[in-house]
């Protein structure tokens, strides 16, 4: 029997980050390959809709991250993988409305 192997949709990969992320703060210390990967969400000015999926696919894991540590008692990565999150979260406002005023633009309406 052939396994088929489909193509992973949006809400297929935004899981396998939140996943990936998750299994990631299990361990005793947040490994260096995660901080690593939020630094970069962070530190890269967003500008297409990839961007926009990959801020919101990455806010969810950094609170997922927050929940683990909060659980775990770990207080201080709690708060920082929180804040993370709210940041990509602004991020992704911010970009969706500059995505929305270009469409505007575009069809020739006029800004109020």
């Amino acid at each position: 029997m052939t396994q088929q192997i489909g193509i992973p949709t949006l809400p297929d990969i935004s899981r396998g980050i939140d996943n990936w992320m998750a299994d990631r703060a299990k361990d005793k210390q947040i490994p260096q390959d995660l901080t690593d990967e939020v630094y970069r969400v962070l530190d890269t000015p967003p500008a297409t809709g990839d961007d926009l999926f990959k801020l919101l696919a990455f806010a969810k894991g950094c609170h997922t991250v927050a929940e683990e540590r909060r659980m775990r008692g770990d207080h201080g990565n709690a708060v920082c993988f929180h804040y993370y999150g709210q940041i990509m979260l602004d991020n992704a406002v911010n970009l969706l409305a500059r995505i929305a005023a270009q469409g505007v633009d575009v069809l020739g309406e006029t800004r109020h």
